[in-house]
């Protein structure tokens, strides 16, 4: 019995609609990290399935399209000079990464594949709502979890992992306030274009992103929810949208966020849920140690997923006369502030180029789209790309 060519190019954008759904409840409780690297795990199993399935269909159809464009050259240098650092560190890690490493070669490389196959699968609209909505079906989801087991309290009856209240599906605790934050984000553009019952329901998922957001009091997500607000607004300006949804919801966040920022401390001493304390390295720390990572090897840096050999090395004096002077961090407080002394100089470069030229690309879909139906898509998915950046 063979497959059929439209068999196989379902079932590889099926992968990825799954993927996207999992990817914020995704955990198995039975491993090592159940968190991290399972959720590591799915990614990397469903692109590469969607990416056979893809090909199979391709090899069937005896054609295949493939889009252009001149990023996806600085995206294959940036991959070599991923490879090319990973492979002069020597270590394995730095290649295929010893759990979920988010800087490992191997782990760049399955986002990359995990984006391509997006693109080639979902190439308009209306096939990436498709996926939206199972992203947001998913958060919706992992927002009940986070109420109910952690926030409630509900789940120290299940015992096991979720007897530790601040136990969730994403990480950390104040991970949950960044889950959150996206999710609130990512849903204004489809609250703008809902109607009916739809818009009440999608005003019942952002209001529980944003108490859950309040609820965490983690500072550099109301720091990052400042910086969406006024682009929101600028955006209603331009828009011409000078409605209380348009111009008040923005306006009501710039000022709910302003308010906890100058607050946080007020907000922390009233909330009731008992939050684990939460330690990492400051912004000026990572550069500094990553500054002097990247004077051993200025081209290829020491290697991707070698933060915590360079905290080792040069971490800061004055952390030994502190409590955490025993704490060895692995990773640094940003990612690519962490990158700079793990893949070199040129490589960082790219990165940033990429990563700039990605943001400049949506902004220039989303000022040149002109179809109402499509609109909230396209904005929803560059929010969700400048959040990510």
């Amino acid at each position: 019995m063979s497959l059929s060519e439209d068999f196989l190019y379902k079932a590889a954008q099926w992968c990825l609609v799954a993927m996207v759904f999992l990817l914020p409840v995704w955990f198995l409780p039975t491993t090592a990290a159940p968190v991290e690297f399972n959720k590591m795990l799915l990614v990397s199993v469903l692109s590469f399935l969607s990416f056979i399935l893809f090909l199979a269909h391709s090899i069937k159809s005896g054609s295949v399209s493939l889009p252009y464009h001149r990023i996806f050259i600085i995206a294959g240098a940036l991959l070599l000079a991923w490879l090319a650092s990973a492979l002069v560190s020597g270590s394995k890690s730095g290649l295929w990464g010893a759990g979920a490493e988010a800087n490992a070669f191997f782990t760049t490389l399955t986002f990359f594949l995990a984006s391509a196959m997006i693109m080639i699968l979902f190439p308009d609209a209306r096939s990436l709502s498709r996926l939206m909505t199972a992203l947001a079906l998913g958060f919706a989801v992992f927002l009940a979890m986070v109420w109910i087991f952690s926030i409630f309290g509900l789940g120290q009856s299940l015992g096991g992992l979720f007897a530790a209240r601040a136990f969730n599906t994403v990480g950390s605790w104040n991970s949950v306030g960044v889950a959150a934050g996206f999710f609130a984000v990512m849903l204004y553009p489809f609250l703008l274009a809902a109607s009916g019952g739809m818009r009440w329901v999608v005003a019942a998922l952002l209001l529980a992103s944003l108490l859950l957001v309040l609820t965490v009091n983690f500072q550099l997500v109301w720091i990052i929810l400042v910086f969406f607000a006024v682009l929101l607004l600028a955006h209603a300006i331009w828009r011409k949208n000078i409605s209380l949804l348009g111009v008040g919801l923005p306006l009501g966040l710039l000022l709910i966020s302003l308010f906890a920022i100058l607050f946080t401390t007020f907000i922390a001493t009233n909330t009731a849920f008992p939050a684990p304390l939460e330690i990492s390295v400051s912004h000026g720390t990572t550069l500094e140690v990553a500054g002097k990572g990247l004077r051993e090897n200025l081209i290829l840096g020491a290697g991707p997923g070698s933060f915590g050999y360079l905290w080792d090395k040069y971490r800061p004096a004055e952390v030994n006369n502190t409590p955490f002077w025993g704490l060895r961090f692995v990773a640094g407080s940003s990612y690519i502030l962490s990158a700079l002394g793990e893949i070199g100089l040129p490589g960082w470069l790219l990165l940033v180029v990429f990563l700039g030229w990605l943001w400049y690309l949506g902004l220039k879909s989303l000022a040149g789209e002109e179809r109402e139906a499509a609109e909230p898509v396209v904005f929803s998915a560059f929010l969700m790309a400048s959040f990510t950046i």
